[in-house]
Parts: C-alpha cells; sequence; structure tokens
C-alpha cells in the first residue's frame, strides 16, 4: 500500500529492488548510514523518499537492524517503514512560513528607512523579490483614469517601461481594482487579458496584487514568472502583506 507494488514485485527484486525506489537523490545516504549500521552492529533510523508505482513522492521514516548468524555476520536486515509525508509537509510547510515572514519583515524595515518616494518605489520590486521569487515584476499606481508604470524590474529594457500608461480599461488590472484582491493567472498565454510587453511571451505563472491604504485602491503589482502555474493562494496572502505595506510607505514618502 505505500509503494503500490504488489509483494510480488519486490520479492526477491522479481520487478524492482526497494532501492530502486528510494529517491535517487536520497539512496547513497540510506545505502551509506544502514551499511555503517550493519558494520557496527547497531539500529538505524532514517528519514528519506521513496517514489511510489503511480509516480508519486513520499516520504518515510525507516527503524531496523541487522540479523546476524553466529559468527556475527550479517543475514538479512528488518526493518519498519512508516509514512511520514503528511508530517514532513507540515514541517515544510511551517518553516517556510517563519522563513517567509522574517523575509517580509527585513524587507519591510529596508522600505520604512526610506523616506524619498523615487527611492522607495524603486526599492519595493527589490525588496519584493527577497520575498517572493519573479523574473520580472511592475508596480503601477493610479493617476486619474490610468496606470502609471512606476518601477519595474527583470526586463531586457525596463527603463522602456517607467511612466508607460495603461487605460483603467484594461481588463485585467482593472479586475484587480475592483476585486480589491490578488489575480493569479497560471499560464497568462491563454489569457486574453493579459497585455504582452518586453519579455512577456516567456511569462507563464502570474500573479496581480492590489495596493490598498485605508481600503482605497492605489495601485498594483504583477509578478511575472516563467513556470506554468509559478504562484498559490499562499503567495498571493504573503504578496498582499507586503503589497499593503508598502502602500503604507508610498503615503509616508508622499507626505
Amino acid at each position: 500500500a505505500l509503494t503500490g507494488y504488489q509483494l510480488a514485485d519486490l520479492k526477491r527484486n522479481n520487478r524492482i529492488s526497494y532501492e530502486q525506489i528510494i529517491h535517487p537523490d536520497d539512496r547513497i545516504k540510506v545505502r551509506t548510514l544502514v551499511n555503517d549500521a550493519i558494520e557496527s552492529h547497531q539500529i538505524f533510523e532514517i528519514n528519506y523518499r521513496i517514489q511510489t508505482a503511480d509516480h508519486k513522492e513520499k516520504w518515510v521514516w525507516e527503524k531496523g537492524h541487522g540479523i546476524y548468524d553466529e559468527q556475527g555476520d550479517v543475514q538479512a536486515i528488518e526493518g519498519y517503514i512508516f509514512d511520514i509525508t503528511e508530517r514532513i509537509h507540515s514541517e515544510q510547510a511551517a518553516e517556510k512560513a517563519i522563513n517567509q515572514s522574517k523575509a517580509l519583515k527585513q524587507a519591510l524595515d529596508e522600505l520604512s528607512s526610506q523616506l524619498d518616494l523615487s527611492q522607495v518605489l524603486r526599492r519595493i520590486l527589490v525588496s519584493l523579490k527577497t520575498v517572493l521569487e519573479y523574473d520580472s515584476a511592475t508596480l503601477f499606481l493610479k493617476e486619474e483614469e490610468k496606470y502609471k508604470v512606476v518601477a519595474a524590474r527583470g526586463f531586457t529594457n525596463t527603463s522602456r517601461l517607467i511612466n508607460r500608461t495603461l487605460p483603467t480599461t484594461n481588463l485585467l488590472l482593472k479586475e484587480i481594482e475592483n476585486l480589491k484582491a490578488p489575480i493569479i493567472l497560471n499560464n497568462a498565454q491563454d489569457d486574453p487579458r493579459f497585455e504582452r510587453w518586453e519579455t512577456a511571451n516567456q511569462v507563464r505563472g502570474w500573479m496581480g496584487v492590489p495596493l490598498i491604504r485605508h481600503d482605497e485602491f492605489i495601485g498594483l503589482m504583477t509578478i511575472d514568472n516563467y513556470r506554468t502555474a509559478a504562484y498559490t493562494q499562499e503567495d498571493a496572502k504573503l504578496a498582499s502583506s507586503f503589497a499593503n505595506s508598502a502602500a503604507v510607505v508610498i503615503e509616508n514618502a508622499k507626505l
């Protein structure tokens, strides 16, 4: 049930050996630890990944020991293997959340130290990169009936984008303003609302995040990634926290 293989597949390595089920990146680690424990007549405990018959990755915990003859030579290995995938994923999620929280605080502390608006605008996308991975990103502020590019990063000709404007009739950006919530596209190239510029033909994963201050929409960030389905709802929450704090910094710098 754990591996997805039948007993007959595994018995005497009929179809596949157990070591072949172990994730390729973990095999040497597992082999070395088990061999060292067997040679020293010690019990071994180890966490590692396996690849199931239907190509899924699982984390397992194994505890085992050698079975020896009267001369002390190993005759077999007896072990117990348990599925710990859910626990590992929970631990990884918790660690990721802690790291993101630290990165977010550091980024916002750095932003808050800037008083000049032009410097703040330049630093926002640099600081965003420490919180959320992207290939290119654009910061728009709303001015009357248009969205104005005030900062951009990761494009071939970034300077050409600064001060460029898009009308508030732009369907994708307008929807973000109306919703006052992030929009995620798994593949921007499949969405007719997505407007292409510079290296935009390479963009797959995309996220648009509003900047909200006193419940008013003041602008938005667009975040591009060359990977399909690059962003999740958890990423959107993180980006929103950053964007709303950035909106405060922008307002303070304006004042």
